[in-house]
């Protein structure tokens, strides 16, 4: 698996937040050293089962259920692969999020990520319905959940503390339970601790105990 620490010296890749990322070619070389890189092109998503596409035709899921695989896709232009590689650069993923390889394409775009099939983790975890249409969740608190649980959450804060990153998706839906450890998913919705604080100003669902954490944080 992937462990991002690796490339915290390479600055010069991102622009901003919520932009999409094409690397220099010095840049795509050091990143092919440090990481499992797949090309688009090679991918026969026309062999794996379709998943969920957004209305925009911007992000598609393929299965590969002979090797539980998940393939995120994402068009070429796609605004929130910026937060994918800043996260990752910035080491927030690590241990909290099973990154197989990054998709790219021939101009040396970023189109996305491979991740193990898990569970979702709804059965197995406490939540609580929001008063909003389409049955929207949140988890109960931490210290309401199992064991499993707890040492995720733990992590997830150790991660946000050390690089100043935050989920800002963080729900039931995008929590997997993988070999017996609870995992990420729809990982573009990391976010730098500034943005992520701004962002969760405005959202219900993630859980109240990890909202307060990151809204209390100095920057």
């Amino acid at each position: 698996m992937i462990r991002a620490i690796q490339l915290t010296y390479l600055l010069s890749w991102i622009i901003s937040v919520n932009t999409c990322v094409q690397l220099d070619h010095k840049g795509f070389n050091i990143f092919k050293e440090r990481y499992k890189v797949i090309y688009l092109d090679d991918i026969p998503t026309e062999k794996f089962q379709r998943g969920i596409s957004d209305g925009q035709n911007w992000r598609k899921l393929y299965f590969d259920e002979n090797q539980a695989l998940v393939y995120k896709v994402w068009n070429q232009k796609y605004e929130s692969a910026g937060n994918f590689i800043n996260a990752l650069k910035e080491g927030f993923f690590n241990d909290i999020a099973l990154i197989e390889s990054v998709i790219f394409d021939k101009q040396r775009y970023c189109r996305g990520y491979v991740c193990p099939k898990g569970q979702m983790s709804k059965p197995f975890v406490l939540t609580e319905s929001l008063p909003i249409a389409g049955g929207c969740v949140r988890f109960l608190s931490w210290k309401k959940q199992d064991e499993r649980y707890k040492k995720f959450y733990k992590q997830l804060i150790n991660n946000t503390v050390a690089t100043q990153y935050a989920f800002v998706d963080y729900t039931p839906f995008n929590l997997i339970l993988f070999n017996g450890e609870y995992y990420l998913i729809d990982l573009e919705n990391a976010l730098s601790l500034a943005d992520a604080q701004k962002k969760l100003l405005e959202s219900p669902y993630v859980p109240q105990d990890y909202r307060k954490f990151i809204l209390t944080l100095s920057i």
